[in-house]
């Protein structure tokens, strides 16, 4: 179930592929249909399909991802829904491993709706991410029913 995408500058595209609890992206999709990575799934499956495959959360998994925007220095962000997070990849083309994580307070291995209460740091099932020219991050945080604004993503969390 497809439900996200987004296109980077070197022309990948990235696509939250929400049942199967992860982002697929490819190198040239107007070349070949064929994934070259997956994000989310134990050491990047292609062929992994679960939501936190090691039982919880940790910064290698997601659970149904809903949505996905990249910046113009290519920084991959996920709205990891199931997690109530949103999850930073500086060098998708290198890692799969995310660099950041916003709605947990820093933590990789929580996923609780607004985890110490509402606030600044807390996300509860966020629905959507956007970047804008000036690289502030929008995420829409669904169960709080705010959208956030990151005047600077690098810097705050």
């Amino acid at each position: 179930m497809p439900s996200g995408l987004a296109v980077d500058h070197a022309g990948h595209l990235y696509v939250a592929d929400t049942l199967n609890s992860r982002v697929l992206e490819y190198d040239h999709p107007l070349e070949s249909t064929t994934a070259n990575r997956a994000f989310g799934q134990e050491d990047g499956s292609l062929t992994g399909s679960g939501c936190n495959p090691s039982g919880v959360p940790d910064a290698k998994s997601m659970c149904k991802p809903v949505d996905v925007a990249v910046d113009a220095k290519g920084v991959l962000y996920v709205a990891d829904t199931g997690n109530s997070r949103v999850l930073e990849f500086t060098s998708p083309e290198r890692s799969i491993k995310p660099t950041r994580v916003f709605g947990q307070n820093g933590d990789f291995t929580t996923n609780d709706c607004d985890r110490g209460g509402v606030s600044a740091l807390t996300l509860c099932n966020p629905g959507g991410v956007a970047v804008d020219a000036k690289g502030r991050l929008y995420v829409v945080d669904t169960g709080n029913s705010r959208v956030l604004e990151y005047d600077y993503p690098k810097i705050n969390s």
